[in-house]
């Protein structure tokens, strides 16, 4: 009975079967098992145990990310994919807003209309990363950690970098709807 209705389920909310999404995971975790986030602090705390550290190894074809000037300091990194939900062939927007060295908040989904380019589906996934680093910016102004410098936001797409830098769209980009346009990332 319960197999009946995880498949009506299933079948009504148009998305993989859970066992697809389940085989995904468990590649990519056996993948990145020697991936992690660590946590650092400024100081060392004598109270707590001492813990043997070992160095995280990255792999030498990924970017170079620096890394932040101080341990407050407020970092956001922005991906999207285009046309990847096969159904309705819409975009995933993915951000991570990073804090001491962690993960303080992210989002994996998919976006809400369909994107007509790559460059429409990655200035969609910025402006919802912009919102929320603005969100933690406010956030931590109120904890009394504020930021004084600007958040470095971390992207992939030269065409959203140069409209957003410009704060104008280009020829290229006319179609793409005035909302994500009109809330400006660089505040």
């Amino acid at each position: 009975m319960a197999t009946k209705a995880w498949s009506n389920v299933e079948l009504d909310s148009h998305k993989t079967p859970p066992t697809k999404s389940l085989k995904h995971l468990a590649i990519y975790l056996r993948q990145t098992h020697d991936w992690g986030i660590m946590y650092w602090r400024s100081e060392p705390v004598t109270s707590l145990p001492k813990v043997p550290y070992v160095p995280m190894k990255f792999d030498d074809s990924l970017p170079v990310i620096p890394p932040p000037a101080h341990l407050h300091q407020l970092i956001t990194h922005i991906d999207a994919a285009h046309a990847n939900e096969l159904r309705q062939r819409c975009s995933t927007t993915g951000y991570g807003c990073c804090l001491a060295g962690g993960v303080a908040a992210y989002r994996s989904c998919t976006q809400s209309i369909c994107a007509q380019s790559s460059m429409e589906a990655e200035l969609i996934a910025a402006n919802a990363a912009a919102k929320v680093t603005k969100y933690l910016r406010f956030i931590l102004h109120e904890l009394g950690y504020t930021q004084t410098e600007p958040t470095p936001i971390y992207k992939d797409n030269d065409s959203v970098i140069k409209i957003v830098n410009h704060s104008q769209p280009t020829d290229c980009s006319r179609h793409v709807e005035i909302r994500y346009l009109h809330f400006n990332i660089g505040d």
